[in-house]
C-alpha cells in the first residue's frame, strides 16, 4: 500500500483526553479501481466518553494490483456536519522522503527521487504516511 493523501482535522482540543476514556472508529470511507490500482480511503475518527468527535483523519492509499478488475463502489457513507476547531496545512521539504528513510530504513523508491515515484503515478517523489502523521500529531499537540 501506497499512501496517496492524508488530511487530519481537530475539532476539540485533544489535551482534554490525557489520562481520559476514549475511543477510536475506523470506516472504509470510499474504494474504487482506477488505472494504477485499487484506492482506497479510511476515515479515523477519536471520540470523547460524551460521543463528541474530537479528531479525525481521513487516509487514502493505493495498492497496485496486477488484474485490472473492476469494483463496485460501495453507497456514500452518511455525512455528518461539524465545525473545525483547526485545520493546517502541512508541506514536506524535497529531501524528505530521503531523510525518514535514512531515519527509518524504509527505503520505498516513490520517497527516494522523482523518476521512481513517476513509475508508481506520482509527479515528484511522497513523504512517508508515518512521517506525515507524526507532523500533523506533533502540530496538533503543540499549537
Amino acid at each position: 500500500m501506497v499512501h496517496l493523501r492524508q488530511r487530519v482535522t481537530v475539532y476539540h482540543d485533544l489535551r482534554s483526553l490525557y489520562n481520559k476514556h476514549f475511543y477510536v472508529t475506523f470506516l472504509n470511507e470510499e474504494y474504487k479501481m482506477t488505472t494504477r490500482g485499487l484506492e482506497n480511503t479510511v476515515r479515523t475518527s477519536v471520540w470523547a466518553p460524551d460521543d463528541t468527535l474530537m479528531w479525525e483523519a481521513l487516509v487514502s492509499g493505493l495498492s497496485v494490483r496486477p488484474k485490472r478488475e473492476k469494483v463496485k463502489k460501495p453507497p456514500p457513507a452518511k455525512k455528518i456536519d461539524f465545525s473545525v476547531y483547526r485545520e493546517l496545512e502541512i508541506h514536506a521539504a524535497a529531501n524528505t522522503g530521503m531523510l525518514f528513510a535514512q531515519a527509518t530504513e524504509d527505503y520505498q523508491p516513490q520517497h527516494l527521487n522523482w523518476w521512481t515515484a513517476r513509475l508508481v503515478g506520482f509527479k515528484s517523489p511522497i513523504a512517508h504516511g508515518l512521517w506525515s502523521m507524526a507532523v500533523a500529531v506533533d502540530r496538533i499537540m503543540h499549537n
